[in-house]
């Protein structure tokens, strides 16, 4: 049986994106997730690493209290992954192995604030001639953090980057992600694919396109704007405010949110879906909240031009 239109769009707050340049202080976040749960609009979180014991203890504290709506959480490792040089499609057997063996550990940790689901991001791109073995040690990769993270009953949720631009990651397009989560998701059912919008802007697609593509393996959407233009000094992937001169409007999100629906994708349960808005590191503290607001207003936004639109 499938979810109403009104219960479809399950709103995410990414937290380490709403709250950036606070996103190591785990004791704000901490707090930050306990504004959440009493507000009662997001159903589920999305966090960098904790590092400390006692906020991921606070973190879970908060998600258990009888009226929290929460019912899903996301650790994300992109940030400290960028931050400690871990690669996990390194041809460099050694940083490779590292980097599995470092994130291993932050899975363990992440179960202590309720996390269900841990994310990776896809490695550095390398030359043609190793491109073979980068992929080669990506999957080897996803494999063993799957299964690992499945022992500690957790999803692992993958995310390919900008390929063309920025971080110019190994995956990457939707093409080449669909034909390694081919290989993975039949003997690993509980990996997942994160869809970015921004990235697959960038990455030269039409984003209806590659939602199309990728939906038998979608766990989660991310609505990231972003300019298109090369030449444009605004351009890449800056986690910029949705709307204008970025291509992401609340029609075209919505235009995106129904075409899942009309897939059927994620029709049981819902889809997960997060307004992937950066905060700048230089707002003070009087204009802490504005961040999230726009984020939560989008979102807001999006669930009533899907519900009522006729598309």
């Amino acid at each position: 049986m499938s979810v109403s239109k009104r219960d479809y769009i399950i709103p995410s707050a990414h937290l380490a994106e709403l709250y950036h340049n606070r996103y190591h202080d785990g004791s704000y976040l901490a707090q930050k997730v306990e504004h959440i749960v009493q507000d009662g609009f997001y159903r589920s979180i999305e966090l960098p690493i904790i590092e400390k014991k006692k906020d991921r203890q606070r973190i879970l504290k908060a998600l258990s209290i009888p009226s929290s709506r929460i019912g899903n959480v996301i650790v994300w490792s992109g940030l400290y992954a960028a931050e400690h040089a871990l690669d996990i499609n390194s041809t460099d057997e050694s940083v490779r192995r590292k980097s599995v063996d470092v994130i291993k550990k932050l899975i363990e940790e992440s179960c202590e604030c309720g996390s269900g689901n841990f994310g990776v991001v896809s490695g550095k791109n390398v030359g043609i001639l190793e491109k073979s073995d980068a992929y080669r040690a990506l999957i080897k990769s996803l494999t063993e953090l799957t299964k690992f993270a499945k022992e500690h009953k957790q999803n692992l949720i993958f995310e390919a980057l900008e390929k063309f631009s920025g971080r110019r990651a190994l995956l990457g397009t939707s093409e080449d992600t669909y034909e390694m989560m081919e290989i993975l998701k039949p003997e690993l059912p509980s990996i997942y694919f994160c869809f970015d919008t921004a990235h697959a802007a960038l990455n030269r697609e039409v984003i209806y396109n590659g939602l199309e593509h990728m939906s038998k393996f979608v766990g989660c959407v991310h609505l990231s704007n972003a300019v298109l233009d090369p030449e444009d000094p605004l351009y890449g992937d800056n986690h910029m405010q949705p709307g204008l001169p970025g291509f992401l409007t609340v029609k075209n999100a919505a235009c995106l949110i129904n075409k899942a629906w009309q897939m059927g994708l994620n029709k049981e349960k819902g889809l997960l879906v997060c307004t992937e808005l950066r905060q700048s590191d230089e707002v003070d503290e009087s204009r802490m909240q504005e961040c999230f607001s726009v984020a939560s207003d989008f979102l807001k936004q999006i669930i009533l031009e899907f519900s009522v639109r006729e598309f």
